[in-house]
């Protein structure tokens, strides 16, 4: 009885790989993916400095953690517009 539950787990797992497969977006080219990178890297220093902001509190230190916010915010949004 336990190979019975052991061939129906491999089963299940297989069927899933292939539904995977099934679904999958076509490759991606390396523009695409420089801009997915780009995106992420803008992505990740923004919310660090967003937390850093909510933790500041010497108004020259939030000053420039929001200039240089604004500055990610402005080059994401540029980024948006190139890649459409």
């Amino acid at each position: 009885m336990a190979r019975g539950w052991e061939s129906k787990s491999v089963e299940e797992q297989i069927s899933h790989k292939e539904s995977l497969k099934v679904g999958a977006s076509p490759p991606k080219s390396a523009e695409e993916i420089k801009a997915l990178q780009e995106r992420k890297s803008l992505e990740l220093a923004i919310a660090k400095l967003r937390a850093d902001l909510a933790r500041a509190t010497n108004v020259r230190h939030r000053a420039m953690l929001e200039a240089a916010t604004i500055d990610l915010e402005r080059k994401l949004d540029a980024l948006d517009k190139i890649s459409g």
